[in-house]
């Protein structure tokens, strides 16, 4: 009974901070650049551009129907430029930014091409001694998917990356959604995917098929009607075996760490490897946080924030 209670409570304190952390806005208190950057077929990639002139960069990419302006990007951002600590890029998977140019493609939560061709644009145009990814959420999982694909091709310049709350297991994260209290966060994803696919059917009815829009009620009717279709997966369990960046932990070449709240309400068990065959790995698994929520008391400095600086500095 006692196990029982302190998991009530532990559901209950994630519940509460993954909603707050949603609700506190964030405002940039620099000046960025902001420009986009062209993808192999035609969309483009907008970015934020924070260049102090320093020898690093944190690379932040956020996560599912989030974007550059989500509270996590900006705290973190905020915290690394007030210190001093690195230049920052801020970026926007396609279709998250303020413009959308209604392409074909989407993006999903294992899509590393755009990431990809954000990095070899930043390697063209500048000189970084070391360039730290850092993801968050679905952005996490897609950064450490990225660094594993590479292996020992991975630009010379990337020396460590960071994970949050990261569902690195996505086929049970996705089950997991559908039951109990996450089905309401499940909605309201659902809600801003659908829109889009709506958008996209009138001017691609070939490609969305709009008599199974209605259809979708959870993140597998809407992965196997439209995520494995349009990115080439023959379903959702295969879009959800390959996009999972948990069977690419052995690949990274470099320092990584998982940090994933143990009141993360979004993760299961699964999400929470310890025994992985590569020296490169640490795990961080604090008490509390929530889903990319870290809530603090005021001048208490951003956690994720802190654990980038301790990584790019060393």
């Amino acid at each position: 009974m006692t196990n029982d209670i302190c998991l009530i409570i532990s559901q209950l304190s994630g519940h509460l901070e993954t909603i707050a952390g949603a609700l506190v806005p964030a405002a940039y208190k620099y000046s960025p650049v902001a420009y986009n950057i062209p993808t192999h077929d035609g969309d483009e990639i907008e970015i934020l551009y924070f260049n102090h002139k320093k020898k690093k960069l944190a690379i932040l990419t956020h996560g599912l129907e989030g974007n550059n302006q989500s509270t996590y990007i900006v705290k973190t951002a905020n915290y690394l430029l007030h210190h001093d600590i690195c230049d920052v890029i801020a970026w926007n998977f396609r279709s998250c930014g303020h413009q959308d140019t209604l392409k074909p493609m989407l993006y999903h939560s294992g899509y590393t091409q755009d990431l990809h061709t954000l990095i070899s644009h930043i390697l063209q145009q500048h000189s970084y001694e070391h360039i730290l990814l850092a993801g968050y959420s679905v952005g996490g999982n897609v950064v450490l998917k990225y660094m594993g694909e590479m292996g020992h091709n991975l630009p010379y310049s990337i020396k460590s990356g960071v994970a949050f709350c990261c569902p690195c297991d996505l086929e049970s994260v996705a089950g997991h959604m559908d039951k109990g209290f996450n089905r309401i966060y499940t909605r309201i994803f659902l809600k801003k995917l659908i829109h889009k696919v709506r958008q996209r059917a009138v001017l691609y009815p070939h490609i969305f098929d709009t008599e199974k829009i209605n259809q979708v009620t959870s993140f597998f009717t809407f992965d196997e009607y439209f995520t494995a279709t349009n990115h080439g997966f023959a379903g959702a369990h295969d879009y959800w075996i390959r996009a999972s960046s948990l069977p690419y932990f052995n690949n990274i070449v470099v320092p990584f760490v998982i940090v994933n709240p143990l009141n993360d309400v979004f993760l299961t068990p699964k999400c929470y490897p310890k025994e992985i065959n590569n020296t490169n790995f640490t795990y961080l698994y604090p008490p509390r946080g929530g889903h990319c929520a870290f809530i603090t008391l005021p001048n208490i400095d951003y956690y994720p924030a802190t654990i980038i600086a301790d990584f790019i500095n060393k």
